[in-house]
């Protein structure tokens, strides 16, 4: 399962490692854009509903996923703009990647 929700995010990675210089106007864009402008909009409910529904889909709980898979998307636009102002590479990306996938795939118990 882990690697399926990577596998999700991996074209965004690939196609950032192949046009560094994308990944920061992606990121300066986010930052200089106010509200929630439709294509970046689109871009989250796709991908949060394609991982909420992946987790869903090995028993965590919906409300765990939902918020998971929105921790996992921020996390993906962290990731992007720490690549965007460092040397990361895509090696560095899919890891950190990852491991936040690991951390979100724990089951775990109600609070």
């Amino acid at each position: 399962m882990q690697r399926h929700l990577l596998e999700l995010f991996l074209p965004f990675l690939e196609f950032f490692a192949e046009h560094e210089d994308l990944s920061r106007d992606y990121a300066a864009a986010m930052m200089r854009v106010k509200g929630e402008p439709e294509v970046f909009n689109a871009l989250a409910v796709d991908l949060q509903s394609r991982l909420s529904e992946s987790l869903v889909s090995i028993g965590i709980n919906e409300d765990h996923a939902r918020a998971s898979a929105a921790a996992l998307y921020d996390s993906y636009l962290g990731i992007l703009f720490r690549w965007a102002a460092t040397t990361m590479g895509l090696d560095d990306a899919v890891e950190a990647m990852l491991a936040s996938i690991v951390f979100h795939t724990r089951v775990r118990s109600s609070l």
